[in-house]
């Protein structure tokens, strides 16, 4: 009898180490939306709020896009540098700040744009944009050609 609840014990112990075990994250989820799926694009200070997202989203790209090049040519020597584009992905945050900056295209000149894009964006606390009367986080790109 000793032996059969002995070899039970083990048969057990076995089963329950072999169960497969899943681990949940408890961190509250964070989606990101695009420009086209809030009702309104954030903004930063001194950049005016149009009616739509699409009219802010063309006067925020453009105003960036001055911004980048001017500081971008004061600062490197691009004549010594490989020309092409650099697109910059981010996410602006609910709460103002810029999180997940990615770029991709011409590989010499990522860290260069990369630089440049955190440089002008230090010390910005954008408006949030919002999405049903709740300020939500919004994906953003921008592309930048360099020459």
């Amino acid at each position: 009898m000793m032996k059969n609840l002995t070899l039970l014990f083990i048969l057990f112990s076995f089963y329950a180490c072999a169960q497969e075990t899943k681990t949940y994250d408890l961190k509250e989820e964070s989606t990101s939306y695009t420009s086209r799926e809030v009702d309104r694009m954030a903004v930063y200070e001194g950049c005016e709020v149009y009616p739509t997202a699409q009219e802010n989203v063309t006067y925020f790209s453009s105003k960036m896009n001055q911004k980048f090049i001017q500081l971008f040519n004061s600062k490197f020597d691009h004549t010594k540098l490989p020309k092409g584009v650099v697109k910059i992905t981010y996410v602006i945050g609910k709460e103002g700040k810029l999180k997940d900056i990615k770029g991709q295209g011409v590989e010499e000149l990522i860290p260069y744009a990369l630089e440049v894009f955190n440089e002008i964006n230090k010390d910005i606390i954008y408006q949030p944009a919002i999405k049903n009367g709740v300020p939500v986080d919004v994906k953003f790109s921008m592309p930048f050609r360099l020459q």
